[in-house]
């Protein structure tokens, strides 16, 4: 099991494909989110999906932490939240696609993935079939123009090897 802190980018996208109450009920990930992050998904209409996920509140020292972390790298609070909390849980992936937190989070030495590694592993984890992912893929294009081309492309490929396999 992959336990992850999800920062809400990765969070939307997966609602907007479908696939966001598989992935805080699947079997290979334990999803946990800070408060601040569930507050911007409100925003978005999306708490009420939330219930698989672990939500975590700061504690004071916590908040202050983030607080610094957030003006220190020009972070949001809700990004560096995040941070606080994987070195709380001692957790090695945050999943995000905000490249001012995947270069942070990268330069700490902990894990950064995005929402097509999820749908990756959710795939290799027989969580969803290979055309369950690729239709995934397809809503994603349309949903995110900031998805890389590139990762989408490497992904495709895997999966229709595998389909030809």
């Amino acid at each position: 099991m992959i336990i992850a802190i999800a920062d809400a980018n990765v969070v939307i996208d997966l609602f907007h494909i479908g696939a966001l109450p598989l992935f805080l009920v699947s079997s290979c990930f334990e999803v946990h989110l800070t408060d601040l992050v569930v507050e911007e998904l409100q925003d978005e209409g999306l708490q009420d999906l939330l219930s698989g996920a672990a939500v975590h509140t700061l504690s004071e020292t916590d908040l202050i932490e983030a607080v610094q972390l957030g003006a220190e790298h020009v972070l949001s609070l809700a990004d560096s939240s995040c941070i606080v909390l994987a070195r709380g849980l001692h957790c090695r992936t945050i999943l995000s696609g905000d490249k001012k937190l995947k270069a942070k989070v990268a330069a700490l030495g902990i894990d950064v993935r995005g929402t097509l590694y999820v749908l990756e592993k959710l795939h290799t984890y027989h969580q969803i079939s290979t055309a369950q992912c690729l239709e995934y893929l397809e809503q994603l294009v349309q949903t995110n123009v900031r998805i890389p081309s590139e990762g989408i492309s490497s992904l495709r490929q895997k999966l229709t090897a595998t389909r030809l396999n």
